[in-house]
């Protein structure tokens, strides 16, 4: 008794805590610990800001009642009726079948659920109320009307109905929860933790790209009013998440930006050596990226560049240019390929080009004899290899630069 006094006593102090998106997902209404350890293993969902970023599926409009009386076979139906029967019916294998009686005053419709024998006694309590359900039909020769997979509210509990007369939200589920107690968990994290989600949009920047407050964007992507408010929830969560990557990456360049780097002060005469053992004159695109390369190299800031162009556009003469830059500056220099094959096809082609200029080019990959792979490492450790090239190979440990 004084043991489950002081139980009752911890979980009062606890209903008073400040709340926080980072609680842990058994304090939000309904959630318990069983279901608290199946959300952990088979969503990642622990805490109540993550259960708020479980966003559903999909969505089937549950806002019409459709009469029992005209109910087609195959059909996904809503319907309501008052509970009129309800038995437990064993079956030869082993099933129990529990068949429950709904009548709407056009017909009557047989709720139908497998080895859930413990419902009769929840639709025996119902019985003479309304009951709303949801599932698949289908008609026997007899012209009786069966629902299978069949998700129920009851009419009469002091809850908002979540699973009809609404458009309903489907989420990613995992064994041990189904969908209308995640459903239900869902609905009481955003009445107990939405409001704690902190607007990070200024007002201007929402005007300027029409999103709606993020308040709202959470309601109307897990219970949405229409399809226009999911579509606008969709957008304004989508915007968050671009949003985020991009100050990420924005961060990440200030931080590279002033990160110093290696000062390349000889640039022009490298690329002129270079175009002129060229069978072919460099494109205006060339040029231009050529120079902002050269660019970067003369200043200290840390170069990170991605050179983006079609299939034999000529990318690799201009990491060629960035190459020599650095070798006639008194570096070695390294061009990594993702294949051997790759790795091999560059090494061919810039070796033809920097032969003529002197350089002295190496190949270095994992498919490499023993014996060709200790003499291109030790030319590479010793600086007779100013340029190698090769695959992931060239980042292991035994290779000296």
């Amino acid at each position: 008794m004084a043991a489950a006094t002081a139980k009752n006593q911890d979980e009062a102090a606890g209903a008073h805590e400040p709340r926080s998106l980072d609680d842990p997902v058994t304090r939000v209404p309904g959630v318990t610990e069983a279901m608290a350890a199946a959300l952990g293993k088979g969503l990642k969902i622990f805490t109540a800001g993550d259960l708020l970023r479980h966003c559903p599926r999909r969505y089937e409009d549950r806002t019409h009642f459709k009469a029992i009386a005209d109910i087609r076979h195959g059909e996904s139906v809503t319907i309501r009726g008052k509970v009129i029967n309800v038995e437990n019916i064993p079956t030869r294998s082993r099933v129990t079948l529990t068949k429950v009686a709904l009548d709407d005053r056009t017909g009557i419709a047989f709720l139908v659920f497998f080895n859930q024998w413990y419902l009769k006694k929840q639709f025996e309590k119902l019985r003479g109320r309304e009951v709303v359900a949801y599932g698949k039909a289908s008609r026997s020769g007899r012209g009786g009307l069966e629902m299978t997979d069949v998700e129920w509210e009851s009419l009469s509990e002091d809850k908002d109905a979540l699973s009809s007369g609404r458009i309903v939200p489907i989420y990613p589920a995992c064994e041990g929860v189904v969908q209308g107690r995640l459903r239900r968990a869902a609905w009481e994290c955003l009445q107990e933790y939405g409001p704690l989600v902190e607007e990070a949009l200024p007002p201007a920047l929402r005007g300027t790209r029409d999103l709606m407050p993020i308040g709202e964007a959470l309601r109307q992507i897990h219970f949405p009013d229409s399809e226009d408010g999911r579509l606008a929830a969709q957008r304004r969560l989508v915007f968050d998440e671009f949003f985020g990557l991009q100050l990420t990456l924005a961060v990440r360049k200030r931080q590279a930006d002033k990160t110093r780097g290696t000062v390349f002060a000889e640039t022009d005469g490298p690329v002129e050596e270079l175009k002129a053992v060229l069978p072919y004159p460099l494109t205006g695109a060339q040029e231009r990226v050529i120079g902002e390369i050269a660019a970067d190299m003369r200043s200290d800031r840390a170069m990170n560049r991605l050179v983006q162009g079609d299939v034999g556009a000529g990318k690799t003469v201009v990491a060629m240019a960035a190459l020599l830059i650095a070798v006639r500056n008194g570096f070695q220099a390294a061009l990594m390929a993702p294949t051997e094959i790759l790795a091999e096809q560059h090494y061919l082609g810039i070796h033809r080009t920097m032969e003529t200029l002197g350089v002295q080019v190496s190949l270095l990959s994992g498919s490499l004899p023993a014996k060709e792979k200790r003499a291109a490492l030790a030319a590479v450790a010793s600086g007779e290899t100013q340029i190698a090239v090769g695959t992931h190979a060239l980042i292991q440990e035994d290779v000296a630069f």
